[in-house]
């Protein structure tokens, strides 16, 4: 098998050593149908801790998704993406009459998301939020964005 993609491999590196441009080349409108016009980059990070006497928690989860409008690539062809993520934590000394011998309980979260999308028409919407109570904290964010090359815009 080693063998098989070793043979690939170098017949690939002679392939691409053939291809030679002698200048800039005039596409036609059918030629120009089949480039990609532009796309859409998302990304998120999330991050939480937590210190206390009883078991502390801490979780995270990031999503992104990428994609573009069905059927054949146009110049009019929409690309969108979509990043969230989520952090949760819990810190607790038990009772608040408890004393902590170490010092508080403590818990923290991050969340980020972007992103990007190409065109003359871009769109871009973002949230977080944030929210604390008796040693628990959560936060949530969310970036959408979408672009498409619109004739004539």
């Amino acid at each position: 098998m080693l063998n098989v993609g070793l043979a690939t491999a170098s017949a690939l590196l002679c392939l691409s050593t053939i291809a030679r441009a002698d200048g800039p080349l005039t596409l036609t409108d059918r030629q120009l149908d089949r480039v990609t016009a532009g796309g859409a980059i998302v990304f998120g990070t999330a991050d939480a801790g937590a210190s206390g006497i009883m078991p502390p928690l801490a979780q995270t989860n990031v999503t992104t998704i990428v994609g573009s409008s069905p059927g054949p690539v146009t110049p009019e062809t929409a690309y969108a993406g979509l990043a969230s993520g989520t952090a949760v934590s819990f810190g607790s000394n038990g009772l608040p009459s408890t004393p902590a011998p170490y010092g508080p309980a403590t818990s923290n979260t991050s969340v980020g998301t972007a992103g990007g999308a190409d065109g003359n028409y871009t769109l871009t919407i973002s949230g977080a939020g944030t929210s604390s109570a008796l040693g628990l904290t959560i936060q949530v964010g969310t970036t959408y964005v979408y672009g498409a090359f619109v004739p004539g815009l």
